[in-house]
C-alpha cells in the first residue's frame, strides 16, 4: 500500500505491506529544499512497486494534512497522473479515499460501512432517559477551539468547541444510536455526523470488532449561551431503541473566560 498522508496505523490495521521506501509522506507534503527529490522518490517507488493500494488520507480530523483541494494527491501533478492512469477509486470513507490497482488481477475492496445514527427530534430529546453505565462509555480525547488543537480546557468566551474521543454502548460494545453532550448537568448538544468515525484502536483495546465505528471528530457543543466561569462536560451514548441513554461518570472540566 502507497500512503498519501500521515495515518501509518492503516499499515498494521490491513496488514498490507509499504509500497513506498516512508511509511508516511510528510517529506513529499512539507515545503523543504529536498521537496522535489522526496517527491520524484515517491513516484518512481510507485510506478517500481505497484502497490495494490494508493491510499490518500488527508481528511477532516486527520494529522497535520486535512484540507483536500491544498494538500490532496491531486495537488502533485505528476503524482496524480500516476494514480489516474493506474488506479480506480473503490471507497471514499469520511474523506480517506482507497484507490485500488487497475486490471484483471486487481484485488477486491469491501469498502467499510459507517454505521448510521438516529436523528432525534427536540421532543425526542425530552423523552431520554438518564441511567447510569454498568461500563466505561469512551473518552474525550481533546476539545478544539474554533478549530484549532491543543490540550487546553481554557477557551475564550463566545469561542466554537468541540470535541474529539468515541463512545461506545456499554451493553452491546457496538456505536450508540446517537451521541449527546450535556454541559453543567443539561443535555446541550445531539451529534450525529460527527459521530460513527473509525477508531480500530478502540475494538482492538476492548476485543470488539463491533467498536470499530465508535469514533467522534469535531462533534460541536453548544456552549454559546455560557457565562464566563468553570463548567461541566459529560457525553451520554443514546441507547438502539432511542429512549434512553448511558452517562458518562466523570465530567470533564473546562473554563470559559
Amino acid at each position: 500500500m502507497a500512503l498519501w498522508g500521515l495515518d501509518s496505523d492503516l499499515y498494521p490495521a490491513t496488514g498490507l505491506l509499504l509500497g513506498t521506501r516512508e511509511g508516511i509522506s510528510y517529506f513529499q507534503m512539507t515545503t523543504t529544499p529536498l521537496l522535489g527529490y522526496f517527491r520524484a522518490r515517491y513516484v518512481s517507488d510507485i510506478i517500481a512497486n505497484k502497490p495494490r493500494l494508493f491510499v490518500d488520507a488527508v481528511a477532516p480530523g486527520m494529522v497535520n494534512f486535512t484540507d483536500r483541494k491544498t494538500e490532496g494527491f491531486e495537488a502533485f501533478p505528476e503524482l496524480a497522473a500516476v494514480v489516474r492512469s493506474n488506479y480506480q477509486l473503490a471507497c471514499d470513507i469520511e474523506g480517506i479515499r482507497i484507490f485500488q490497482l487497475r486490471g484483471p488481477n486487481a484485488s477486491h475492496v469491501d469498502c467499510p460501512i459507517p454505521p448510521k445514527t438516529m436523528k432525534l427530534s427536540g421532543e425526542d430529546l425530552t423523552r431520554l432517559r438518564p441511567i447510569a453505565a454498568p461500563r466505561a462509555l469512551g473518552f474525550i480525547d481533546s476539545l478544539v477551539a474554533d478549530g484549532v488543537p491543543g490540550s487546553s480546557t481554557v477557551f475564550s468566551l463566545g469561542s466554537k468547541i468541540t470535541a474529539n474521543g468515541w463512545a461506545v454502548d456499554p451493553l452491546t460494545h457496538k456505536p450508540g444510536s446517537a451521541l449527546i453532550f450535556i454541559v453543567d448537568g443539561r443535555l446541550r448538544s445531539v451529534v450525529s455526523q460527527a459521530y460513527g468515525r473509525e477508531r480500530p484502536d478502540v475494538a482492538v483495546a476492548i476485543k470488539s470488532a463491533d467498536a470499530d465505528y465508535t469514533g467522534f471528530v469535531d462533534a460541536p457543543i453548544a456552549t454559546g449561551a455560557l457565562a464566563a466561569g468553570l463548567h461541566s462536560l459529560q457525553f451520554g451514548v443514546v441507547s438502539a431503541d432511542g429512549k434512553r441513554f448511558y452517562l458518562s461518570a466523570a465530567p470533564v472540566a473546562f473554563t470559559v473566560r
